[in-house]
């Protein structure tokens, strides 16, 4: 129950929390699309190979998010994220030390998919239980923006230790950082996350869950096709792969603003969070167009835009999600983040086939398709949710 952590400060503490170890376990996928150029050129891979690495991790995480969602409440948050931080390190410790061709590093990326599917669910009960509902919004705005700042330390890894030191000690800046999470998750926060009520089945309602899902799968696959060839296509108009790392982390910045402003202005609003979500979706696609034409200024500002509406309304989206199911957060988000992953599944490798056989141009406005098409399927999800809760109200009230 809302209220039980104490103090403010240590709230705010598991927020932070959230985020250190949202970003741990989705830091190996996001450096691997910001390093494909290198990594390309190391191991001899092609971006439709890359792709397929990309895809692995998300595909991992499907069942795992799927189970934990709905387990979480009984074997508690704290356990969950410690073994997927571990998990976590230690899939890039042998990225960084063993990985030498594409089956060895497919391996690697699968189980660091499958511990982010475990913790993502476990860290959005863990706020669901220890914040209250006023700064919900807030935080899971902030917990969200942790995929943008993965990105962003991605983007900044590329100039700063994959062309400096080499790459593979950007995969084992990662798993310590990892191993720092895991040390420092408190049995706490996991004892709160645990007295949750996992809901019953009457209160549980799938079809829009289902429909929402499907929205999400759509907005996710752009989104992370975005996130995974920003820098390839940066650097096919024109960027040094130094300079289109820098632009990727400028995209993340945006997008971690973009989260945590959205969440921010929900806690003040009444309702409509997934008509917002929609609108954010339609500004994504203008960004993925801009994003076609391939002009040096319009590819930068095409950036700021994709990144803010493509990427910022993932917070805001699970916020609302929690919001409609206060009695089994874990669960229904376990549900709504497969979809995310599902269609993280087929974003980046469509994408990736597209480039070889398409190019960078046509694949953006493909990308921009489909976030219309997850706009009008998170309105048809917030349409089914409606017609749902009123088809209840009319049950009860009879």
């Amino acid at each position: 129950m809302e209220g039980e952590e104490g103090p403010v400060g240590s709230k705010w503490r598991v927020v932070l929390l959230s985020v250190a170890a949202s970003t741990a376990t989705t830091f190996p996928v996001f450096l691997t699309g910001a390093l494909a150029v290198v990594i390309s050129r190391r191991l001899s891979m092609s971006v439709t190979l890359v792709g397929i690495l990309i895809a692995a991790f998300f595909a991992a995480a499907v069942p795992s998010s799927a189970y934990v969602g709905g387990a979480v409440e009984r074997i508690g948050s704290t356990r969950v994220i410690r073994v997927s931080a571990v998990g976590t390190a230690a899939a890039e410790l042998f990225i960084g030390l063993f990985v030498h061709g594409f089956a060895s590093f497919l391996g690697a990326l699968v189980v660091a998919g499958v511990t982010n599917g475990a913790m993502q669910p476990a860290v959005n009960l863990m706020l669901a239980r220890a914040i209250d509902r006023r700064r919900q919004g807030t935080a899971f705005g902030i917990k969200q923006a942790a995929i943008p700042v993965a990105t962003l330390l991605s983007g900044l890894a590329i100039p700063l230790v994959a062309l400096t030191l080499g790459w593979r000690f950007a995969y084992l800046g990662g798993a310590v950082f990892a191993l720092a999470v895991a040390a420092v998750v408190r049995s706490r926060a996991g004892e709160v996350a645990g007295r949750g009520s996992a809901g019953t089945a009457a209160d549980f309602r799938y079809a829009p869950l289902i429909v929402l899902a499907l929205g999400m799968a759509l907005g996710a696959g752009a989104a992370n096709s975005l996130g995974a060839f920003l820098v390839s296509g940066a650097v096919k108009v024109g960027f040094s792969v130094g300079e289109a790392g820098y632009l990727a982390a400028f995209g993340s910045a945006v997008g971690v603003t973009t989260r945590v402003v959205s969440g921010y202005l929900a806690d003040r609003r009444n309702g409509r969070h997934f008509l917002v979500v929609a609108g954010m979706l339609i500004g994504g696609a203008l960004g993925y167009v801009l994003l076609s034409v391939g002009v040096g200024v319009v590819y930068v500002i095409a950036v700021g835009v994709s990144y803010a509406g493509g990427w910022g309304w993932n917070g805001l989206y699970n916020f609302a999600v929690v919001v409609n199911h206060r009695d089994a957060p874990a669960k229904a988000t376990g549900i709504t983040q497969a979809g995310a992953y599902v269609g993280s599944v087929f974003g980046p490798v469509l994408f990736g086939l597209s480039v070889d056989h398409l190019g960078f141009a046509v694949s953006w406005r493909i990308d921009a398709v489909v976030a219309l098409v997850a706009a009008a399927t998170v309105y048809a999800g917030r349409s089914t949710l409606i017609h749902e809760l009123r088809r209840r109200e009319a049950t009860a009230g009879g």
